[in-house]
């Protein structure tokens, strides 16, 4: 496999850890009842919930693959580990796990041909499940009909019951793998050279034809139109909801909650770009601008999107809001609420605000909002006020910019010493 689809695949395992381990357990407590029990089926639920976590979850960030130079032939490997290789090694591991299992307890052991038995027909099940992607689809995708979660929900219960079938003889189960290893490489070299089908869900920008640095700015763009739009109608209802006399009293409220809202939707919106750095790392460019450009995606859409709630309020009084300039600094350490990677052990206990990321996302831009929707009443404005402020705006965005800078180069270490990023 090449560094570019092991970064890729890393990167999906990464985002589904939890998904795989659920499938691990699910794969052994099943074997273990079959054969505890002398059930001669196949255990086949965890084979199905791997494949469904695939087709599902892998491509689900099409927007950060397509900004990655991916060829056909990576296209082909990623489709090929993610859709049959590492489910199929997860599955036999469990199966040979779970013998172990049973015999430690001293329960009923699957003899050689049956476990092997088994194992070939996981590798089959892959194989023909990869053959038939494009037929099953997945619930949401596009162009998907109303039979898939039918088909889907079938082949659980199935897999749930298990395959009956009776031991296989040597040359038979050389035969079925070896026909289930060439069915899956020609599912795979087929997918790899059609592009990834867009969900149902995604937006018209996803689904044109554009590769690389484009992709990253038609989604901050898409991002800032959506945001946009959605407060300017906010603010629209909310003076026409709220009395012209409780209008003042209320003003600093609605500010404060209006752009701590944004500040949240912007950066959950930018979270996939984040999430998914160990793939934006094939590209061909220094850490410091990959940083660079993944700060400036985090950032600008929030703070576009306040200045134009604060154009419209100067068009019309019955539109947006006069947010001051000031509040826009609360956007600027936006990533530090998103990175979620571990230093080294040395230095893990110094990252505890990192591992409690979700959480500061949600309290601290309210609290910064509010805080500083009370400072135009103080007697310091605006002299000292500004030097204050553009020295926390300063803090703010190298911080922010050092912990994404250093959140890139690990956990792994791709990047010796931090150095250029490899080149495709």
């Amino acid at each position: 496999m090449n560094r570019h689809a092991w970064r890729v695949l890393t990167d999906y395992l990464a985002r589904t850890a939890g998904l795989w381990m659920l499938v691990t357990l699910v794969q052994i407590i099943q074997s273990v009842t079959f054969w505890a029990t002398g059930v001669l089926r196949v255990p086949l639920l965890g084979v199905v919930l791997a494949r469904v976590a695939y087709t599902a979850l892998a491509e689900q960030p099409r927007g950060v693959l397509r900004t990655l130079p991916l060829t056909r032939r990576d296209g082909a490997l990623i489709h090929w580990w993610g859709t049959f290789g590492l489910p199929a090694l997860a599955v036999a591991f469990c199966m040979i796990w779970a013998a172990m299992l049973c015999a430690y307890k001293n329960w009923a052991v699957p003899s050689p041909a049956w476990l092997g038995t088994c194992v070939v027909t996981v590798i089959a099940v892959l194989a023909w499940l990869s053959a038939l992607e494009k037929v099953l689809g997945y619930p949401g995708a596009a162009g998907s009909r109303g039979y898939v979660p039918l088909v889907w929900g079938a082949l659980a219960i199935a897999a749930l019951v298990g395959l009956p079938t009776g031991e296989l003889s040597t040359p038979v189960l050389l035969l079925i793998a070896a026909g289930g290893m060439g069915l899956s490489g020609t599912a795979s070299l087929l997918a790899g050279q059609r592009p990834a089908q867009p969900n149902a869900g995604d937006s018209r920008i996803s689904r044109l034809p554009l590769k690389g640095w484009a992709v990253m700015l038609a989604e901050a763009g898409r991002t800032t139109v959506t945001i946009a739009a959605v407060a300017l109608v906010a603010t629209a209802v909310i003076h026409k909801a709220i009395s012209p006399w409780a209008q003042t009293s209320l003003h600093g409220a609605v500010i404060w909650l209006l752009v701590s809202t944004i500040a949240v939707a912007t950066c959950l919106s930018m979270r996939r770009w984040v999430e998914t750095v160990r793939s934006l790392r094939i590209l061909p460019i220094s850490a410091h601008r990959l940083a660079l450009a993944l700060y400036l995606t985090m950032v600008m859409p929030g703070v576009l999107t306040c200045l134009l709630v604060s154009a419209a309020q100067r068009l019309s009084p019955d539109w947006g809001l006069d947010i001051p300039w000031y509040l826009l600094v609360v956007f600027l350490p936006a990533p530090l609420s998103l990175i979620r990677w571990q230093r080294p052990p040395e230095a893990r206990p110094h990252n505890l605000p990192q591992q409690w990321a979700p959480a500061m996302s949600q309290a601290v831009w309210p609290a910064w909002a509010g805080a500083l929707c009370t400072l135009p009443d103080l007697p310091f404005m605006p002299g000292p006020f500004l030097l204050y402020l553009t020295a926390i705006a300063a803090l703010f965005s190298v911080a922010a910019y050092r912990a994404l800078l250093a959140g890139i180069r690990s956990p792994d270490r791709f990047e010796p010493g931090g150095g250029t990023l490899e080149a495709v």
